[in-house]
């Protein structure tokens, strides 16, 4: 019964967010910051390695937060076996609009996948540039110096397009 959902997601949860637009295409508006658009190159552009990630969720206790995290599926998801890499999903953002924030010494996440990621809605939607904007922050890291100014900057843009 809402007039306008608004989703927003960083890092690990950003990764699903692009793709929320494929099972309910109401989903609209979106935001994600830092987010892993593509983890099977996880690790390639001077980065964290899924299984540097996977350990972090081992040893700091994350993985009683993200439950099953270390099960056999979850290496499959980040191999993107499984289709829902944002990457693999843009063609389901037809309708939607989506600000991308990162920032430019995230060590954890190459804000140059979120280039390559926004580069791609550009060209799979021409004719929608106004709807997509990609937001890079040059002292932002793989936290709130890139969160918080991000999460401003999208509530100003998403309101400014509607």
């Amino acid at each position: 019964n809402y007039e306008r959902v608004i989703i927003a997601g960083r890092s690990f949860a950003g990764t699903y967010i692009p793709v929320l637009p494929r099972f309910k295409k109401e989903i609209q508006e979106l935001a994600v910051f830092y987010p892993v658009v593509e983890s099977k190159s996880q690790g390639t552009m001077e980065e964290e390695t899924n299984e540097l990630f996977l350990a972090s969720m081992r040893e700091d206790g994350y993985h009683h937060l993200y439950r099953g995290i270390l099960d056999h599926m979850w290496v499959d998801h980040l191999e993107n076996r499984d289709d829902l890499s944002p990457m693999d999903n843009i063609d389901h953002l037809e309708n939607a609009r989506m600000f991308i924030g990162h920032g430019m010494k995230d060590t954890i996440v190459s804000y140059r996948k979120s280039e390559i990621y926004y580069d791609l809605l550009l060209k799979r939607f021409p004719n929608k540039a106004r709807d997509f904007l990609l937001a890079l922050y040059s002292q932002g890291d793989h936290g709130p110096s890139t969160a918080i100014p991000a999460t401003m900057d999208f509530l100003n843009w998403i309101d400014s397009i509607k």
